[in-house]
């Protein structure tokens, strides 16, 4: 099952559409059973069950299912235990009731097209409902001819299906769409990496977990008005791109963003290191070997010991003022230099 499938089964708004749709459905047969004339809690045990099995399909569906199985299982659950409430008191309600079994089993049907986001459980529903409704016990009315009811039951699971289709293809567009909108509005353009809100977005979820091996790095490009001024803003460009290259997360880069110009952000995970000192040379080796064309400066500080996201990124701010002002590419940690960066000027220089 495809990423963009498994978000359409348990994205929020879609699970609370369903949970919705299901009360309105348990409140149509309550107000069947409370509108008829020959309802009787004591003769009735049959929709009393049923809908007994509606009340706890509809409550353990949205709490209790965490897998997709489960999940679309209590779905067509659902359906089936509907369909056998009403076809219990239309059996009840006699010759009344007969009419409107093939009126309710065909409605079912289409409703049940907008319940199901696989077209195997709307299958399985619908064979359940038409089951329910036409194969149990039961007189249908004398005029009604064979078939009659063979087109009609093809008629309605042919529209059903379509229906069905439509909605599963445009729900999945739709959220696909969002998908695409979000990653829009949380990436930088140029470099492919998160943008500012996105990254103190992370930022501010590392401070509520509390997590305490990570280190905020903030790297400015040293003179890099220097290479917009003398190659153009497309070497630039390029400059940018590179940088963005060589801080992507992977390995010891848990995430990384541009946060405007040619300042970028990094959080490194120092867990598997001895000392901080360890992961910055490390990180100061990786930047070497990415043979950037500019020099980068670096200011980082110890994320557990702040308590905001506002904070964290004032006081990596003021480490990568001491940097550029100790003579630029090198990383200041704490107030001290803890190594040289690659001082590749040959751009800017």
């Amino acid at each position: 099952m495809s990423t963009v499938e498994r978000w359409l089964e348990f994205d929020k708004d879609t699970r609370r559409k369903k949970f919705i749709n299901q009360c309105l459905g348990l409140l149509l047969v309550l107000m069947v059973m409370l509108v008829s004339s020959h309802f009787r809690p004591q003769q009735h045990p049959l929709t009393l069950l049923a809908v007994a099995g509606l009340m706890i399909a509809i409550l353990v569906q949205p709490v209790r299912t965490t897998s997709s199985p489960s999940w679309r299982a209590c779905s067509v659950l659902y359906m089936l235990l509907l369909a056998l409430a009403l076809r219990a008191e239309f059996h009840y309600m006699g010759g009344a009731g007969i009419l409107w079994l093939l009126p309710c089993a065909g409605g079912m049907v289409l409703v049940s097209s907008l319940f199901m986001t696989r077209g195997l459980d709307y299958g399985a529903a619908v064979a359940g409902i038409w089951l329910v409704f036409l194969a149990l016990p039961s007189t249908l009315p004398e005029q009604t001819g064979l078939s009659f009811i063979l087109i009609y039951v093809l008629a309605v699971t042919g529209f059903g299906t379509l229906m069905n289709r439509s909605y599963i293809v445009g729900s999945l567009r739709l959220m696909k769409a969002r998908d695409d909108f979000r990653l829009l509005a949380e990436t930088d353009a140029l470099t492919g990496l998160e943008n500012r809100r996105r990254f103190i977005a992370r930022l501010d979820e590392v401070v509520a977990e509390g997590r305490p091996s990570l280190l905020l790095l903030l790297l400015d490009a040293d003179h890099f008005k220097r290479i917009n001024d003398r190659w153009g803003h497309s070497v630039g460009d390029q400059a940018l791109v590179r940088i963005a290259e060589a801080i992507r997360p992977g390995d010891e880069i848990m995430a990384s963003a541009r946060l405007g110009g040619e300042e970028f952000a990094v959080l490194l995970d120092s867990a598997e290191a001895k000392d901080q000192a360890t992961v910055l040379q490390g990180f100061a080796d990786r930047l070497a070997r990415s043979t950037l064309p500019v020099s980068l400066s670096v200011g980082a500080v110890w994320m557990p010991g702040e308590t905001s996201s506002a904070s964290a990124l004032v006081a990596a701010d003021v480490q990568l003022y001491a940097a550029k002002e100790a003579g630029r590419h090198r990383i200041f940690f704490q107030g001290q230099m803890i190594c040289e960066t690659l001082a590749a000027q040959a751009l800017a220089g």
